[in-house]
């Protein structure tokens, strides 16, 4: 056998690799007599495996085998992985477990630091297990407070607002644990800075704290009893003012606790009265002189007002060129409801009537006749004023008599009847010369002052609201915001009463008129005939909600009251009562759910079946119910929200209105610029303007970029015409760029007007309306409101 030298470790494995990679590529080098020694016999314990091709235990970093040198404290044993790091105990850390893993302290022991989540800032501490604490905890685990802080775990400041406390208020270190201050019985918060709800006016010499909101449940929305608690103003109705709605707002009055609006209307007469301003009980307007009547509507007694009639001069009085009595008829079969004695009858044998009048006042005067033209052809004439007095003139205009088959008013408006002519008649004596070639009926004349058809400043308010049933009247067609909507709604038609353990479908209100007037379908009708109604639900989400109902009162009565339980499991019923206002208006009213204290009931829904029951205490005024909407608490700005004006209706039909423009401003459409691709598609509901140009603010594309220039620099004011018929209000948000940037916010309030609203630009910060700007200005409009 020969023999095999033994060279040291290292080059022994450098050899022995050498030539397991020849045994594979030349297995027929070695000679049958070589002896070769397995690879542990080398490897010193270094190396593993069959073919030594990976490191022994406790070491790592093959072909470089070194020993892992896990440390002995802080690791599980002295096998590491293949990176070298070592297998540590849970509160070590380091590649060799050679240190204190975050949240233990003091190697080797590696103690846990034990800080307290809620006053430290986060869970290491210092070598000697100091944790971090937050400003306001102190101790080695920052598990007591800071001296100053009270009410661990909230260590708070002391910080209770003097106004609040209890005069006995020792300071916050002497109350139980949990609480920070004591406050006064009408105080609320953990400060004792709030007055309780019905409560406001928070006063330091006041012992209880807080006033009472004192409202009267009469002028307010739905009987609500709470108020503001920084003014103390209460939820009024439309037409109800003063803090405690007490008192009907100017124009309105005699306050109704039945009255959905709360006052009404004064109605002063806009000719006889001073200002629509009445006394608020008696409703008694201000009346110019010899004028009388509630609303100034009637003159004293031995005298009249001036009417369109005051200037008549009947035809069949005048004379003919020759002197002659004028030739006139009186058949009311002819000429139905003619005036005085008669009507003129012109022919071939009258084609001229005279008229002697006197002027009292000078003025541009307008004409009319009052005819019949049966001829079945027009019929045109001359109309001549001559004055007798030195200095006037004689005037002349063409007259067009139509066809018609019933007597009518003519203005004259010359041959063609298109522009009004108008003659300038000073005070004396004139003669009316009336020719007409072919056969007519004159019945008499009207002279129309200047002051009469051009009277600029009788302009009536239209504030009433609309009734049912009564298209004659100009009024004021209201409209509530919509709900939002995630609200749980349903019909009250869907409704039904228990009889026993049977339950049978409710009574309904099913009026087509008044159903096609109100824009609904039926209605569950409860009162006289059926006192109750009950209402199943499948709410999406349980949690606190509120209630509002929906309703109309077929007849005319006084307001109504019911009680409401919701009940939302088997062992809970929370209940409430409801005020329904006499409500005969051309849209359905809205009433809220209220608690016994006034408050708008919360109702703590447990389960998503919910089952409501309304039953009418007072049965003498029927309430037919169409929707009942529960929708979670943080909607309760629909609560507050009253019906606003959609147009002015007359003789049965929406009209729109104008705003007067503004003098000396630059306006700017939103539709310029890039914002023509922002155009509004489809009109807000009753535009029937097609003309009009709308952009779009909404929540996919909400924002607008606007550019425009003034001609003069100076301090401007931004208003915004705009329709906002879905909310019942938001902001957007404004930023103004001239030479500096403002910015500010623009309120847009419930808008369902078909002529839109007005609303004013606001500083942000100081609500100020008017901006410095120089020449170029660029505004951007952005909300958030879906």
């Amino acid at each position: 056998m020969e023999d095999v030298s033994v060279k040291p470790a290292m080059q022994v494995i450098t050899t022995i690799r050498a030539v397991i990679i020849a045994l594979a590529i030349q297995p027929a080098v070695l000679k049958k007599s070589a002896t070769v020694l397995p690879a542990s016999a080398f490897a010193n314990q270094v190396y593993s495996g069959p073919s030594c091709d990976r490191c022994a235990p406790g070491y790592s970093g093959y072909p470089v085998c070194e020993e892992c040198n896990c440390n002995e404290f802080g690791s599980k044993s002295e096998i590491c992985d293949v990176s070298g790091r070592c297998q540590c105990l849970p509160n070590y850390s380091g590649l060799k477990c050679d240190q204190c893993s975050p949240g233990s302290y003091n190697f080797p022991d590696c103690n846990f630091c034990n800080c307290e989540p809620v006053g430290s800032i986060g869970v290491s501490c210092d070598n000697e297990g100091k944790c971090v604490c937050r400003d306001n905890f102190d101790s080695q685990k920052c598990d007591v407070c800071k001296e100053g802080f009270y009410n661990y775990p909230y260590c708070e400041e002391c910080n209770c607002n003097p106004a609040g406390v209890l005069p006995t208020f020792l300071g916050c270190g002497s109350v139980t644990s949990g609480k920070l201050c004591e406050c006064k019985d009408r105080v609320t918060g953990r400060i004792c800075n709030e007055c309780k709800p019905l409560y406001w006016n928070l006063k330091v010499s006041n012992p209880l704290g807080c006033e009472d909101c004192n409202c009267y449940s009469g002028g307010t929305v739905g009987g609500i009893a709470v108020c503001a608690r920084t003014d103390g103003q209460c939820m009024c109705k439309p037409n109800v003012g003063s803090r405690e709605c007490s008192q009907c707002v100017e124009g309105t009055y005699q306050l109704d606790d039945n009255d959905l609006f709360g006052c009404k209307d004064c109605g002063c007469d806009i000719g006889g009265s001073v200002n629509n301003v009445c006394d608020k009980k008696t409703g008694q307007c201000p009346c110019r002189p010899r004028i009388t009547g509630r609303r100034c509507d009637r003159p004293l007694e031995t005298h009249y007002f001036p009417t369109f009639f005051q200037h008549q001069f009947e035809i069949e009085d005048g004379r003919t060129p020759v002197g002659t009595q004028v030739r006139y008829g009186y058949d009311e079969n002819v000429f139905p409801g003619f005036s005085w004695r008669g009507y003129a009858v012109f022919s071939d044998l009258q084609k001229e009537v005279l008229l002697d009048l006197y002027i009292d006042k000078p003025s541009l005067y307008q004409v009319f006749l009052y005819y019949l033209n049966f001829g079945g052809e027009n019929v045109y004439g001359i109309i001549t004023f001559t004055p007798e007095t030195f200095g006037d003139i004689q005037q002349s205009y063409d007259m067009l008599f139509e066809v018609t088959n019933h007597p009518k008013f003519m203005k004259v408006s010359g041959r063609q009847g298109l522009v009004a002519s108008p003659f300038v008649l000073n005070p004396g004596r004139w003669t009316v010369s009336i020719r007409v070639e072919k056969p007519l009926f004159l019945d008499y004349m009207v002279l129309l002052p200047q002051s009469y058809y051009e009277a600029t400043l009788l302009q009536e308010d239209v504030s009433n609201p609309c009734t049912l049933n009564d298209d004659s009247e100009v009024c004021l067609l209201y409209r509530y915001p919509p709900f939002p909507l995630n609200a749980e709604i349903a019909r009250g038609e869907v409704g039904y009463v228990l009889d026993g353990d049977e339950r049978r479908n409710t009574i309904t209100f099913d009026e087509q008129d008044v159903l096609s007037d109100l824009q609904t379908g039926r209605m569950a009708l409860i009162g006289s005939e059926q006192d109750s109604l009950h209402l199943d639900y499948t709410i999406s989400e349980p949690g606190p909600h509120i209630m509002i109902v929906t309703y109309h009162t077929p007849s005319k009565g006084h307001s109504a009251r019911a009680t409401v339980d919701v009940k939302s499991s088997e062992i809970q019923i929370e209940e409430g009562r409801i005020t329904f206002y006499d409500c005969g208006y051309s849209f359905l009213c809205r009433a809220v759910v209220v608690d016994d204290q006034g408050e708008v009931a919360t109702f703590n829904l447990e389960s998503n079946y919910v089952n409501l029951l309304i039953n009418v205490i007072d049965d003498y005024s029927d309430i037919a119910i169409d929707e009942v909407a529960l929708f979670q608490q943080i909607f309760g700005i629909w609560i507050t929200s009253s019906p606003k004006s959609l147009c002015i209706k007359r003789d049965g039909s929406c009209i729109e209105s104008e705003y007067l423009p503004v003098p000396e401003s630059t306006k700017i459409e939103f539709e310029t610029g890039y914002n023509v691709y922002k155009k509004a598609t489809v009109l807000p509901h009753g535009v029937t303007d097609s003309d009009i140009v709308l952009v779009n603010l909404k929540e996919l594309d909400n924002v607008i970029d606007l550019q425009g220039t003034v001609s003069t620099p100076g301090l401007y004011a931004f208003i915004v015409h705009y329709y906002q018929p879905d909310h019942p209000t938001f902001e957007a948000q404004v930023i103004i760029q001239d030479d500096e940037m403002h910015e500010a916010v623009l309120p847009l309030p419930y808008c369902p007007s078909v002529s839109g609203c007005r609303t004013v630009v606001r500083a942000k910060d100081t609500h100020d309306t008017a901006f410095q700007i120089n020449q170029n200005l660029s505004t951007e409009y952005q909300t958030t409101c879906k």
